[in-house]
């Protein structure tokens, strides 16, 4: 694997600062979207609900 030659270790410094802002930002997101699971209960339950109302509105 090839490394980066920096010019400087200024450089370096703030090339490793921005790598792991960019991995806290990556983090923060994950933990704010709704994993595919949480999404599919969601739908299935809400679904579920939906057609019950339904059913009892038109009996």
């Amino acid at each position: 694997m090839d490394e980066k030659q920096y010019s400087s270790g200024w450089e370096r410094i703030e090339t490793v600062r921005a790598s792991a802002a960019q991995a806290r930002m990556s983090a923060e997101l994950d933990r704010e979207l709704l994993s595919a699971d949480d999404v599919t209960n969601d739908l299935i339950n809400d679904g579920a609900g939906a057609m019950d109302r339904s059913w009892t509105r038109h009996s």
